[in-house]
């Protein structure tokens, strides 16, 4: 049995449902004596309330309307960002300008790893010294305290070459 469709049916009255939700509320309300009530009860009282006569609009309420909205606008004072705001792009202006940042972002992003990966950053005619790293490696990486004479004889200390090639 399908689920009752109650919650719908002032939606269904307006045509404010999709295609889909019309056809199950149509078919549910054949089948459904429930249902069917609700909405007969629904469609006469939409016909009582458009049978009602217009409410008499108030005398003088438009000439309240507009001292109200002349007051308002006396009464204006602009903030600091309305300056601001006048002088920042439109939409249909921040449009490129956002393009444009979002691609300087990705070149950024991209392009400085794959700069660092390449060598680009790299100062031409400098080479990594594996000797100093391994000494400096020793001297912090020490269990033990050293005293000022062992860590100059390791500072100034040449380390055997590997038999590896490099």
């Amino acid at each position: 049995m399908s689920p009752h469709v109650a919650e719908r049916l002032s939606a269904y009255l307006d045509g404010a449902l999709p295609a889909s939700d019309l056809e199950h509320v149509q078919a549910h309300l054949e089948i459904c004596a429930a249902c069917g009530r609700a909405y007969d009860e629904l469609r006469a009282l939409r016909g009582l309330l458009r049978g009602l006569p217009d409410p008499a609009v108030p005398a003088g309420l438009a000439e309240r309307i507009h001292w109200r909205l002349a007051r308002e606008e006396a009464d204006y004072r602009p903030s600091p960002w309305d300056a601001v705001r006048a002088w920042l792009p439109r939409p249909p202006v921040a449009r490129p300008l956002r393009l444009a940042l979002a691609g300087a972002t990705a070149l950024i992003v991209m392009g400085l790893p794959l700069g660092w990966v390449s060598g680009w950053f790299v100062p031409r005619g400098t080479s990594f010294d594996a000797d100093a790293y391994v000494r400096d490696y020793l001297l912090l990486s020490s269990d033990r305290l050293t005293d000022d004479v062992t860590r100059t004889v390791i500072a100034n200390t040449a380390l055997p070459e590997s038999t590896s090639s490099r």
